[in-house]
């Protein structure tokens, strides 16, 4: 794990292996993330995570796997690309 300061304060973590994890649980309704990849970067000043490599991320009932994913924590917004490997999984509980 990497992490990156810049005048006393955090401006990416970078944790790279062969199962790198973030969890963060939401406090607005205690719900929690849980991602998964080869390479996670959290970009604090866009308040993001990048999940690079065999992606994975479930946020409640929700599940997205790729070979890439963006997650911008405030916004609660995904983005998965599937690179060269085919495809992006998508399961959606619309309950959530």
């Amino acid at each position: 794990m990497t992490i990156d300061w810049l005048e006393g304060e955090v401006q990416r973590i970078t944790a790279n292996g062969d199962k790198a994890h973030f969890t963060r649980t939401i406090s607005k309704d205690n719900s929690s993330i849980d991602a998964r990849a080869r390479n996670i970067i959290y970009h604090r000043e866009l308040n993001q995570i990048e999940l690079q490599g065999m992606a994975f991320l479930r946020q409640g009932g929700s599940l997205f796997r790729g070979e890439k994913i963006l997650y911008d924590i405030g916004a609660g917004l995904v983005k998965a690309d599937s690179g060269m490997s085919g495809g992006v999984e998508f399961i959606w509980d619309p309950r959530e």
